[in-house]
């Protein structure tokens, strides 16, 4: 019998994909946001790069199934297998994003409403189409990687809320400042003109505990049983051809 992994590794660190930033559960009634909202979400829908974000959880992904004896083992066996493993699983984790990120997106923008007038979403989305702001977004795809919360989700029964939005705050905070010590002086300079002519963009930083808070409850975010059989398949299907029966 293959071992089948836990569901969670494999998928629970994916919700955290850059977008899933800016969530948080709100009531319904606050979710009848107008455009402006809308267009903001959009704005950084359109900057962040999933495919590169991808790129990056699926090689921490690949790390911790290496980290596995019995899957460490097999693979030196047959050299490749976890890398077969990991390229069939791309597209399940590509759909579970698009998944958890159409699930957020009404409180993506009730988060936005209730923090921001609609001139400051509307600066806000500005800021993310401009050329600075795409680079910004782009950074943050390319530099993101979901080391502290794989390295423990084995062990997130035991750990207490704290410690998992202490693992979930680590990686955002990698990934934030790779981007900062990217930008040129220049660019600091120009993202420190704008925070003094448009105050909106300093608002979002004031609401990032409220991001974090609910990152930890998406990284525990259970699959659906579809993609969870979806997962167990291709690990099976990866080691018959490789082992046979």
């Amino acid at each position: 019998m293959i071992p089948f992994l836990k569901t969670r590794l494999v998928l629970g660190a994916f919700a955290l994909s850059p977008l899933a930033l800016v969530a948080l559960p709100v009531p319904a009634a606050a979710q009848q946001s107008d455009a402006a909202y809308q267009d903001l979400f959009n704005a950084i829908d359109e900057g962040v790069d999933h495919e590169v974000a991808l790129d990056s959880t699926m090689k921490v992904v690949r790390r911790e199934y290496a980290a596995i004896p019995v899957i460490a083992q097999v693979d030196q066996m047959s050299p490749g297998l976890i890398d077969e493993i990991v390229k069939e699983m791309r597209p399940i984790f590509r759909d579970y994003q698009a998944r958890v990120r159409d699930k957020y997106r009404p409180q993506m923008v009730g988060l936005f409403a209730r923090n921001l007038t609609t001139s400051e979403a509307q600066d806000i989305a500005a800021f993310y189409r401009s050329e600075l702001g795409r680079r910004i977004l782009g950074g943050v795809s390319r530099n993101y990687s979901p080391d502290a919360t794989l390295e423990n989700v084995q062990e997130l029964d035991g750990q207490s809320e704290d410690e998992v939005r202490d693992n979930v705050a680590s990686d955002i905070g990698n990934a934030t400042q790779a981007t900062i010590s990217e930008l040129s002086q220049d660019d600091l300079v120009a993202m420190g003109r704008l925070a003094m002519e448009k105050p909106a963009l300093l608002k979002l930083g004031q609401i990032n505990p409220q991001m974090i808070a609910l990152r930890a409850q998406m990284e525990q975010e259970q699959p659906t049983p579809d993609e969870a059989a979806q997962i167990e398949a291709v690990i099976q299907a990866v080691f018959k051809r490789r082992l046979g029966e």
